[in-house]
């Protein structure tokens, strides 16, 4: 029986404890939700308010806590926003760029073609595949000059290359002695005399 009276000493024990504690957890809300007796100190009165009032307490903070993580989730969400539009603007800008090179690349070709059909016209009356003993192609290279400025690398006579061919090797020659390679230049008024 002493065994008996041993464990049940030890099973009574542990409840009193429980039930103990209990009375605590209950005894801090009773007096959470009783009025607060005056005090002469406003602290004291400050701080058994806040004791009585855990639940009170942790509702305020975790509302605080809510809306300072709404602020940042909101601030958060804000600063992706301004990337993803500040990215979008730097895309349109590269394409207007891309555009506009395109446009003043088309605009500088046509504008260059327009100079070597001028010639052609005036040199062999536009004929591009044109050969001669002496002279061949659009814009009526000597067969030396060809030659002497590369032409050999697209065809053997300026009048077999194509036009963007002959024009190629037309820039070296113009880049190494302006047009007055060509008589034309002067009828065309590229250049005075």
């Amino acid at each position: 029986m002493s065994t008996d009276a041993g464990s049940t000493r030890v099973s009574i024990t542990s409840h009193t404890r429980t039930l103990f504690a209990l009375l605590v957890v209950a005894a801090t809300f009773a007096v959470g939700s009783a009025p607060a007796f005056a005090t002469s100190n406003a602290q004291d009165n400050a701080r058994q308010t806040e004791i009585g009032r855990p639940a009170r307490v942790v509702v305020d903070r975790v509302e605080q806590t809510m809306h300072h993580t709404m602020d940042l989730s909101a601030f958060t969400v804000a600063v992706l926003d301004a990337r993803r539009r500040a990215v979008e603007i730097e895309q349109f800008r590269a394409a207007i760029a891309w555009v506009t090179g395109v446009r003043v690349a088309l605009d500088a070709k046509a504008a260059r073609d327009a100079v070597w059909d001028r010639i052609a016209a005036c040199e062999t009356g536009g004929n591009w595949s044109m050969q001669g003993s002496s002279f061949s192609g659009g814009v009526g290279f000597a067969n030396t000059t060809w030659s002497a400025f590369g032409g050999q690398e697209f065809a053997s006579n300026a009048g077999l290359a194509t036009r963007e061919q002959q024009i190629v090797v037309a820039e070296r020659l113009r880049d190494y002695g302006g047009y007055s390679g060509w008589g034309c230049a002067y009828t065309i008024g590229l250049l005075s005399r």
